[in-house]
C-alpha cells in the first residue's frame, strides 16, 4: 500500500527545513514509522535519521439539505523527517 500523500510547503516548514534539516509530509493515518522511513528512503534516495508523527483530524464540509446536519472528520498523519547531515530533498 502506498502511504505517501504529499509534502507540506509552508513558511514554517521551510524555516524548519533550513535550520534543522527536517522535512514535513502528509501520510495515510495507518502508516507506521517503519513504513514511513522505508518509503521516504526509497522515493528520495536519502538516509532518514529520525521520524516523528502526529495524527490530525481534518474537518470535512458540513452536509446540506439532509437530516444529518453534522461535520465529518478525516484522519491524516503529519510526519517530520530528519535526514542525516549533508543530505537534502529537493521539494
Amino acid at each position: 500500500m502506498i502511504y505517501f500523500i504529499k509534502s507540506i510547503i509552508t513558511e514554517k516548514s521551510l524555516s524548519i527545513k533550513e535550520l534543522k534539516n527536517i522535512y514535513t509530509f502528509l501520510f495515510h493515518y495507518k502508516a507506521n514509522k517503519l513504513n514511513i522511513k522505508k518509503e521516504i528512503e526509497k522515493r528520495f534516495n536519502v538516509t532518514v535519521k529520525t521520524v516523528r508523527t502526529m495524527i490530525l483530524l481534518i474537518k470535512k464540509m458540513r452536509k446540506k439539505n439532509s437530516n444529518n446536519n453534522y461535520s465529518k472528520y478525516r484522519k491524516i498523519k503529519k510526519v517530520f523527517i530528519e535526514l542525516k547531515e549533508g543530505q537534502y530533498i529537493e521539494v
